[in-house]
């Protein structure tokens, strides 16, 4: 069974004083420590960058780092497998 958890953190891209720092979601992979899904969130804007496989995904796999917790461990069948399952199901049904 594969496993994969978030390290939030804010990361400073500007030096603009009073700034606030965007904060940054890491998706890796806890055995490898391979990143797959990075998200910045700065406001009301965010950019995301993930590895190929998972571009089909990418807004799914934003809205479900924002609920999770920092270092803990998450089960990659029950929590990625389905969405994947999900996008295949919708090609299917058109």
């Amino acid at each position: 069974m594969k496993w994969f958890s978030v390290e939030i953190s804010k990361v400073p891209i500007t030096t603009t004083p009073n700034s606030d720092l965007p904060i940054v979601y890491c998706l890796y992979d806890i055995r490898t420590g391979d990143i797959f899904f990075k998200l910045e969130l700065d406001g009301e804007k965010y950019s995301y960058q993930s590895l190929e496989d998972y571009e089909s995904i990418g807004e799914e796999l934003k809205e479900l780092s924002l609920t999770m917790r920092e270092d803990q461990p998450y089960s990659y069948d029950r929590y990625i497998k389905p969405l994947f399952r999900q996008i295949k199901l919708n090609q299917i049904l058109k």
